[in-house]
């Protein structure tokens, strides 16, 4: 028999003689806490109760009122006297009873869902209207009870009644369907028929005895807590002390909550969480030195998943004790990043940052909850950890090492190593070993490795190595894939040349004993008849063209993979292959070293920046289970914003009647949540009916506006989900209208209609009379166009008429013009004869006178003269003149005449001078008519122009001419 090590025998004495304390030693792998400090929740330090509704909102009751966490977001709700509030429990009916100082009541929904108080106070009798705290409320058949110190008030059928302690009433719980209460002079009591029963005598109770708390144990035992007396079983009506482990009788024990069979937890004062099993064993002390946010712990709520909630004395915290992931990093890690974990013989080994360490295993289901603290083998950086031959083989930055009997032995130190692969299993076993500088090959033989020297003419950094039963294959992340003949040595390279989607980001890996590559678009394999890489045919239903980092094959044929710094698994265990994400260690891998070490569906090890994650991965799915999803705020958005919708109703199922919102409120912002604790946040899809056509695209956010919604009937759905392969929950409506604007109502639509046809009524006679008022407009037109035509008419013929008498004046005119100029002419002649008539006489004159001078002829002189007078008489040529004015006033309109009347002045002489001018005589004709020269023809010109008042510049003629001109035209119009 081999001798045990002295690591071996300190930890077999450390069980043997510390059994307690070595079953009560903290696991490796713990439930990270999720703490809310006051700053977060924003209210008190002290929290005193909780409770969760349907929706599994979390309510607590705080230093500062009633609060309430939907998984996001944290609402206060102070009670009115704004006292602490002690204690809330939730109704049958759905309302949560809460206890506060000197005040008491429930807090329910209203119409529209905002959570409001209703004080019960006001029915109680005047005599007790006061009281202190009201510690806690018990909910038992078909009453509800509050517990203060000098009294304990029930609420049954709406109705009030009050029932005093003998002393004081130390405690109140549920006890076997009944409710208990503990009388600091009586003992433990019972309520029955509206009163109370002596269960348990205080003589028989241990001194100083009050229960804190109570939770079922079996079917007909409970278990208790008390300040500090430890823990007690009350079955039969009979107290049995609860034997601990660990000698803790003497903690004052505050709080108990059971999540299994097989274990419960217990809150303490003064040192936080105890996790104990039935038989009294110290699983786990959770207190501050873990994560706890302080060690005094006021109550301890179990909720509706699993889980565990704490309200402390400063704060609260949440235990996702039902998740099937736990973080390994105990002290010992030194927060040392997880690059590898292997399992041998009993023991496990961490490959980390910080070192090489191992572990005794205690268990064989959850490996998670080994108690013990791990041993340090190697200090330093630790690659990889690789089993071959039953060895335990270590790749390190310092060298190959080889661990016998948790030792650590050197076998190469020529450069750092990658990973290790075996060769071939024939003796002697051969492996490849990557390292920094290429590929070194060992042999191994009775448990050593021999160095057979590295592969020449190849000196690229190997930690992606894998073998098949011809070739090692070796991938370079920033190059591409290397193929490396065992026959020949020969090298080969691939990259996207050779088929490979791109030249970086490709890794090697070996999956049902077939090399395979994950790339950046999905998986590819070789393909030796054409020498290049394609496709693999066999994972493109899964992985399409997924990007993929790592690769991972189970014990169960379950794919592991790495997506994005996402974790996945293509799970081959289900009737039909699918991909499963966890999104709960996104971004929490090792990135760009990334390591799972799937031991089997119970134990599975990924590696993080610190340490590593365990998962369970069967019960992992078996914790898969669809969110329920709630609308917690519907908000009219704009100026004024008003809550159409608290989001409270207590209950999944109540019937929530369709709001209407006025037209002008048709802006609305919809937040939702779907509370999940413990979980990757919610992504959430969203629909209105009536508006959208199709589901939004799944999103983190949790709220969605609306804006200038048009009138109709809609419906806002929700559903979430926690990751993109996890199950869809249930679709949550809200039924709501939009009234139409005044303007589109029925009764606007009456009013138009009635004004539309009064319209066209209106219309019809406006166009009636506006008809009228044209034909009117026309007859008028028409008689005006025929009064017109017909003045028109008698325009024409008077036109025509005037024409008509012009002409005729025209012709009558051209007659005496004719006339006159025939007139004229025979004055002319006449003129003319008288000229020659005077010619002659002048001449016979002449001729006389010259006979009588001569004397040649007898003549008597008497009879000379007689002729010579005749001739010359005055009185003749006178009747000739008085004939010749006649004769041409008749031609000349009386010219004379009115020149006679306009210039009075003028005498015969000059009258007669201004005829022979009219005449156009010339000067020479005028002065043998008048007997004168030519000279006195201008003397007697200049004399009448004087006469007449004529300018220098004025002519004679055009005078006399224009006094004519007017003679004519006064006959013309007196003749009209």
């Amino acid at each position: 028999m081999k001798l045990l090590s002295a690591e071996m025998i300190r930890v077999f004495c450390w069980i043997i003689f510390f059994p307690g304390l070595g079953s009560g030693q903290t696991p490796i792998g713990q439930i990270e806490p999720t703490n809310y400090s006051r700053i977060q929740y924003g209210a008190g330090t002290q929290n005193w109760s909780l409770a969760q509704d349907a929706f599994h909102r979390i309510y607590v009751a705080n230093n500062e009122g009633l609060l309430v966490y939907d998984g996001t977001n944290w609402q206060q709700y102070p009670v009115p006297n704004k006292t602490i509030l002690r204690s809330i429990a939730f109704g049958k009916e759905g309302k949560l009873y809460a206890g506060a100082q000197n005040e008491f009541g429930y807090y329910e929904p209203d119409k529209i869902g905002r959570l409001h108080f209703i004080s019960l106070k006001g029915f109680l009798p005047k005599s007790d209207k006061t009281f202190a705290d009201v510690w806690n409320i018990q909910v038992v058949n078909k009453g509800v009870f509050f517990r203060t110190n000098d009294k304990i008030i029930r609420l049954s059928d709406n109705k009030i009644s009050v029932y005093h302690p003998a002393s004081s009433w130390l405690s109140m719980c549920r006890y076997n369907d009944q409710l208990m209460a503990q009388d600091d002079k009586k003992g433990l009591l019972i309520f029955q028929d509206s009163g109370w029963q002596t269960l348990i005598e205080k003589s028989i109770l241990p001194q100083n005895f009050i229960i804190t708390d109570i939770i079922q144990y079996n079917k007909d035992t409970s278990l208790l807590s008390t300040t500090k007396n430890g823990l007690f079983l009350l079955s039969q009506n009979k107290l049995h002390p609860f034997s601990l482990k660990n000698n803790l009788s003497d903690q004052n024990f505050t709080s108990l909550v059971s999540l299994d069979q097989n274990s419960f937890f217990a809150g303490t004062y003064s040192n936080g969480i105890y996790h104990i099993d039935r038989n009294g064993n110290i699983l786990e002390n959770i207190n501050s030195k873990n994560g706890l946010q302080n060690n005094t712990v006021r109550c301890l709520y179990a909720d509706i998943g699993g889980n565990l909630w704490t309200g402390l004395d400063n704060g609260i915290s949440f235990f996702a004790l039902n998740n099937a992931i736990k973080h390994i990093n105990p002290q010992a890690f030194n927060n040392g990043g997880g690059y590898g974990v292997k399992i041998l013989n009993g023991q496990i080994y961490f490959a980390l940052s910080t070192g090489l360490q191992w572990l005794p295993l205690t268990t064989t289901t959850d490996l998670s909850s080994s108690a013990r603290e791990p041993q340090r083998i190697l200090e330093g950086q630790t690659w990889n950890l690789s089993v071959i031959k039953n060895q335990i083989l270590v790749g390190r930055d310092d060298g190959f090492w080889q661990i016998s009997n948790n030792k650590a032995t050197p076998v190469s130190s020529t450069s750092g190593y990658w990973n290790y692969q075996l060769i071939s299993e024939t003796s002697p076993t051969q492996i490849a070993a990557g390292n920094y500088t290429g590929i070194r090959l060992f042999q191994e033989k009775s448990g050593n490795f021999i160095d057979k020297g590295e592969i020449q003419n190849f000196n690229e950094s190997s930690r992606f190595v894998e073998t098949d039963n011809k070739n090692i294959w070796i991938s370079h992340p920033y190059r591409g894939v290397y193929k490396i003949s065992l026959a020949t040595n020969a090298i080969s390279f691939y990259c996207s040349k050779n088929g490979l989607p791109a030249d970086l980001d490709n890794y090697v890996f070996k999956i049902k004993n077939k090399i395979v590559f994950a790339t950046s678009k999905g998986i590819y394999e070789y393909n030796a008849a054409e020498d290049k890489m394609i496709p693999a045919k066999q994972y493109a239903s899964l992985f399409g063209e997924l990007s993929v980092r790592y690769l991972k094959e189970d014990g169960y044929g379950n794919i592991w993979f790495v997506h994005e710094k996402m974790l996945g698994v293509a799970d081959n265990s289900i009737a039909k292959p699918a991909i499963y994400y966890i999104p709960e260690l996104k971004n929490k891998i090792m990135s760009g070293f990334e390591n799972i070490y799937p031991y089997n569906n119970q134990n599975v090890f990924i590696g993080s920046e610190n340490g590593f994650y365990h998962i369970n991965y069967e019960k992992y799915k078996q914790n898969i289970r669809a969110l329920k999803p709630y609308i917690t705020t519907v908000q009219i958005t704009g100026s004024g914003d008003s809550i159409l919708f608290g989001g409270y109703t207590f209950s999944q199922n109540e019937k929530k009647e369709p709001i209407s919102i006025t037209y002008k409120s048709n802006s609305l912002r919809f937040t939702y949540a779907a509370s999940s604790y413990g979980q990757e946040s919610a992504e959430y899809s969203y629909y209105l009916q009536g508006f959208d056509k199709n589901w939004s695209t799944w999103s983190n956010r949790a709220e969605k506006d609306y804006t200038n919604l048009p009138e109709g009937t809609y419906s806002f759905a929700i559903k979430a989900r926690t990751g993109p392969t996890s199950l869809e929950s249930e679709v949550y409506t809200y039924n709501f209208s939009v009234t139409p604007p005044w303007y589109r109502t029925l009764w606007a639509n009456m009013a138009f209609s009635f004004l539309f046809f009064l319209l066209l009524y209106t219309l019809f006679k406006y166009q009636e009379k506006k008809l009228l008022q044209k034909q009117e407009e026309r007859r008028i037109a028409d008689q005006k166009k025929f009064e017109e035509e017909q003045r028109q008419l008698g325009y024409q013929y008077q036109l025509e008429l005037e024409k008509s008498e012009k002409e005729m004046m025209r012709l009558r005119n051209e007659n005496l013009e004719a006339e006159i100029e025939f007139k004229n002419a025979e004055l002319a002649g006449i003129a003319m004869s008288l000229v020659q008539k005077k010619e002659f006489l002048l001449k016979i004159t002449d001729e006389l006178n010259k006979l009588n001078k001569s004397g040649k002829e007898r003549i008597e002189t008497a009879e000379l003269k007689k002729v010579l007078r005749s001739l010359t008489s005055e009185e003749k040529l006178d009747e000739e003149w008085k004939q010749f004015s006649v004769h041409f006033n008749n031609v000349h309109n009386n010219f004379l005449i009115n020149l006679k009347d306009k210039h009075p002045n003028l005498n015969a002489h000059e009258l007669k001078l201004c005829a022979y001018l009219r005449m156009n005589l010339t000067s020479k004709e005028m002065a043998q008519l008048m007997s004168i020269s030519v000279r006195g023809v201008e003397i007697n010109r200049y004399r009448l122009r004087k006469k007449l008042l004529l300018q220098p510049k004025e002519d004679l003629f055009q005078y006399l001419l224009y006094l004519d001109s007017l003679n004519k035209s006064k006959m013309g119009n007196d003749t009209v």
